[in-house]
């Protein structure tokens, strides 16, 4: 399993007797995408999964274990994600010094001042990305969120490519 280059993982929706996936499951999934040192492409589909930081956590200590990754697309849409857990991911994505592509869906999550501030940050330090999908469809994004997401994309020297989908 080392030798993988492109791993398309997508757990979305799955629900196993209608109950979320366990912080024991996602600390495992943690450990087995961190012995995938050659990945580079990475598609991680999390949508409607779990809803509790030590979820976040293992995923994100994952996700920083990943040096190879160029293109990363991390769906997390519809996960109830607090401000904890945006906190986890952005830390993250910002650790991840090789990374150029990133598809970034966080729909239908409610997410509070705080976690917006997370993200802004988290753009601003992400020097290398050159092509950026942001979708926050249904995240209740106000007109002034909004604008600091689209200021601190302008902060993104080799940006080259931009999809934003704000509803």
């Amino acid at each position: 399993m080392k030798s993988i280059v492109y791993l398309s993982l997508d757990l979305g929706k799955t629900r196993l007797q209608f109950s979320k996936i366990s912080d024991q499951g996602f600390q495992h999934l943690s450990q087995a995408l961190i012995q995938m040192k050659n990945v580079t492409n990475l598609k991680l589909g999390l949508a409607d999964t779990f809803d509790s930081d030590n979820g976040f956590y293992y995923i994100s200590n994952a996700l920083k274990e990943l040096n190879n990754v160029t293109q990363l697309s991390l769906d997390l849409s519809s996960i109830n994600i607090g401000e904890n857990s945006v906190w986890y991911i952005c830390k993250a994505l910002v650790e991840m010094k090789n990374l150029t592509h990133l598809k970034l869906i966080l729909g239908e999550n409610n997410l509070n001042y705080q976690a917006i501030q997370y993200i802004i940050i988290a753009l601003k330090e992400m020097q290398n990305v050159c092509k950026l999908y942001i979708d926050m469809n249904s995240c209740k994004i106000n007109y002034q969120k909004a604008q600091q997401i689209c200021q601190a994309i302008v902060c993104m020297k080799n940006l080259s490519y931009l999809t934003l989908h704000f509803e």
